[in-house]
């Protein structure tokens, strides 16, 4: 009826413009920032559960992997909100701009917002992409291939979008406190979600839904053949324990190559080694899977997970 007032969500106030609050303001800040900590908390979290179940690239497995990253949680929560900051500014803020900047000339409805600021979203990651692949082309005068390209496009739209809506709809509140009140919000959400999921993974790992890595056992006949470096390195181990080293890395530095002799040793419950003795002298560890078995060893620190590794000849 004329004349009488009709109650609108803060989302449709906010496409229709009726408030009109400043997009770089600090309530959109914090919503945005705490949105983008909430995703990488449980971006984080199902990265550790997959991990566990797949070959690790560092010395840290199963339950050593849980107690190193706990350890370093608070480096992490410090290094996620700056993270969360940077891409608010550079990446959200930006899109909702854009998004608000548009909604007028696209002439948008009330459920504007739910296809416009993905598309806007998708154009400014595609935008900052493209920068950042210039600059690094520049740096290293190298060209990403096309799927890279396009797994980070993907990527950064479907990181940005979730906080971008939430910006929007934090801008189009005017009431005193409303921003900080649905930037907690957002991010006690984002923390019951991934302690939901760390509790859930948890539970399919403890019943045994889902395995924990554990490096292949192999037997003598399964290490004997031609192991390759892919980049002309090669030890040839023969079932009578010799052992033909041809330009393998020595620790980084340079190659070796000779002779000796080999044997397997199972020192430790969840692995094996192979103790190479002569020429190229080291202990390799056996990971990767039964189907593809992987003879490593770190170089340099171990927590940096640099790994020199072999795959069987005709593997790679």
């Amino acid at each position: 009826m004329t004349g009488q007032a009709t109650a609108r969500s803060p989302l449709r106030q906010g496409v229709n413009g009726a408030c009109h609050r400043d997009i770089w303001a600090g309530r959109t800040i914090l919503v945005s920032t705490a949105a983008l900590v909430a995703e990488m908390a449980i971006g984080g979290v199902a990265l550790i559960l997959v991990g566990l179940s797949q070959d690790p690239e560092s010395e840290f497995t199963g339950l050593g992997l849980v107690f190193t990253t706990v350890v370093i949680l608070p480096m992490l929560a410090i290094g996620s909100v700056i993270l969360g900051l940077l891409a608010t500014l550079v990446l959200v803020l930006p899109t909702v701009w854009l998004a608000r900047r548009a909604k007028g000339r696209w002439g948008w409805t009330q459920k504007g917002a739910a296809w416009g600021v993905p598309l806007v979203a998708s154009m400014v990651s595609a935008a900052l992409l493209l920068v950042g692949s210039v600059l690094y082309t520049m740096a290293s005068g190298a060209v990403g291939s096309p799927t890279v390209h396009a797994w980070w496009w993907l990527a950064l739209t479907a990181f940005s979008v979730p906080s971008a809506l939430l910006a929007w709809l934090a801008a189009s509140r005017t009431e005193p406190g409303s921003g900080l009140r649905l930037a907690l919000r957002v991010f006690a959400s984002g923390t019951a979600g991934a302690v939901g999921l760390a509790l859930c993974g948890g539970l399919a790992y403890a019943t045994g839904l889902v395995k924990l890595y554990e490096p292949p056992h192999l037997s003598r006949a399964d290490v004997v053949g031609i192991w390759q470096d892919g980049r002309g390195g090669t030890l040839e181990l023969t079932a009578d324990g010799g052992a033909t080293a041809h330009r393998l890395s020595d620790t980084g530095h340079g190659h070796c190559e000779g002779t000796g002799t080999w044997s397997l040793e199972s020192s430790r419950k969840r692995s094996q080694d192979l103790e190479l003795a002569g020429a190229c002298g080291t202990t390799w560890s056996i990971g990767g899977t039964p189907e593809r078995p992987t003879l490593y060893y770190y170089v340099g620190d171990p927590d940096e997970g640099h790994r020199y590794t072999l795959l069987r000849g005709g593997e790679r």
